[in-house]
């Protein structure tokens, strides 16, 4: 039998304050204590009573008014009860999860998780890192762990990575967990908040992490429609939200990057166009990964190359002319799906060495 979490809370060693004794969905139940537990000294009547009804009236009137359910005394008269719904969000978070795509670490990294991640512990995945430079994942490893938070190469997908992460959870909330601890707060779960772009493998992440099937995944951006906790064990707690890409983008190479791995709405993009710009991305670095897939030359223009393609694919349309935009579709596909070999679109910035 599953013992109820409130009950767990080592009351000879509760001090005031106030906490969050349960989280059910998107419904939350704080424990606002007054008095110290045990200790004789309780809530008059008269004092409850004056208190409920300026509590339920400031806080039904307040913004967050609609989601206030319940404003209610203890039995034990140490304190209220507040039950709202819908208020979950980033100041219920201990952690927070960050997705990035390790083709494109900085540009699949939405800056607003840097005000999320303010002042909490961070973890960021690197997903389908093993379609990533090895070189490259070490260098991002190195540039987020400066920047103060743990890193994992991981693969959504396959499971890879996926054991370490429950660890690496532990070890980023060690601080929170020792403080529950010392105020007698025992088994209460770390809630993470589990963040990343479109397309990036949220979902999925989610899934294989739980081992079920408890958020909807696809290909398409945008699958996950709301927000929702996912309670994966005792120690544990997901808040799955859903995968937002910035209104604008300062750099169109971002946007362009965004757009390979696809994070952006494929119907809204000339194919033959994001192909080229993908051939030169890749020239410098990989051209030998798109000459060994397909057996061609690249080409100094990009267009030449993608008609190679085209030719050695077999890419005709019905009056035999090349079909260069099947020919593209393959080239895109062929990236996304790691058939062109470990890639990384980008890496971090150099610092400027001391003079």
């Amino acid at each position: 039998m599953e013992r109820i979490a409130s009950f767990c809370v080592d009351h000879t060693r509760l001090e005031r304050g106030m906490y969050i004794s349960r989280v059910d969905g998107d419904v939350v139940t704080y424990d606002i204590r007054m008095k110290k537990p045990n200790q004789g000294d309780y809530l008059a009547n008269g004092v409850l009573h004056t208190i409920e009804h300026l509590f339920a009236t400031y806080a039904r009137n307040s913004v967050y008014g609609p989601g206030v359910i319940y404003v209610g005394p203890m039995g034990c008269r140490t304190g209220f009860y507040l039950v709202t719904r819908d208020l979950t969000g980033q100041p219920l978070v201990d952690l927070v999860i960050e997705l990035v795509d390790a083709r494109i670490p900085q540009s699949s990294s939405n800056p607003e998780i840097d005000k999320l991640a303010a002042n909490k512990a961070r973890i960021v995945l690197l997903n389908k890192s093993d379609l990533a430079d090895p070189a490259g994942n070490k260098e991002w490893i190195r540039y987020f762990q400066e920047k103060g938070a743990y890193v994992l190469e991981i693969n959504s997908k396959t499971g890879a990575g996926l054991k370490a992460i429950q660890g690496l959870v532990q070890e980023a909330c060690k601080e929170k967990i020792m403080r529950d601890r010392k105020r007698g707060i025992v088994n209460r779960p770390v809630r993470a908040m589990v963040a990343g772009i479109p397309n990036v493998g949220k979902s999925t992440f989610i899934n294989s992490f739980a081992g079920k099937a408890c958020t909807k995944t696809g290909n398409k951006p945008g699958v996950t429609k709301g927000k929702q906790w996912i309670r994966l064990n005792k120690g544990l707690e997901l808040l799955d939200t859903p995968g937002i890409l910035w209104p604008k983008f300062e750099d169109q190479q971002v946007g362009m990057r965004l757009a390979f791995i696809g994070s952006m709405n494929d119907e809204i993009l000339i194919v033959e166009e994001l192909a080229c710009d993908l051939l030169d991305a890749l020239k410098e670095r990989y051209s030998e990964n798109i000459e060994a897939r397909y057996g061609i030359q690249m080409q100094e223009k990009v267009a030449d190359t993608l008609a190679l393609i085209a030719e050695s694919r077999k890419c005709y349309s019905k009056g035999q002319e090349l079909d260069l935009s099947k020919a593209a579709g393959i080239v895109i596909d062929d990236f996304r799906g790691g058939r062109l070999g470990r890639i990384t679109l980008e890496m971090p910035e150099k610092k400027e060495e001391a003079e």
